[in-house]
């Protein structure tokens, strides 16, 4: 089910011990696939780094961070956009 409405049915349940908060600044794969594409025509950086954590039940979760770089001058490099890939497909 999709995450808004899965958030409208149980506000409308009034369950609270299962009040859904969607991640509301959750971006889609194509828009991220957009956005790298447009970097790379850019000549902009993109670089991909894998962050391990661990959870309050001990199961180690991989997530994946995407920076998008842009060059300020011929020799240093500003922060543009970052991404979070987590492990259930949340971005």
């Amino acid at each position: 089910m999709d995450g808004r409405l899965a958030e409208l049915l149980l506000r409308i349940s009034g369950l609270i011990k299962r009040y859904f908060l969607p991640g509301d600044s959750e971006v889609s794969f194509n828009y991220l696939r957009y956005i790298y594409q447009v970097a790379e025509i850019n000549d902009n950086r993109v670089l991909v780094n894998k962050i391990s954590s661990i959870r309050a039940d001990k199961m180690v979760e991989v997530s994946k961070l995407v920076h998008v770089y842009k060059f300020e001058s011929k020799y240093s490099l500003a922060p543009y956009r970052f991404f979070l890939n987590r492990p259930n497909g949340q971005i």
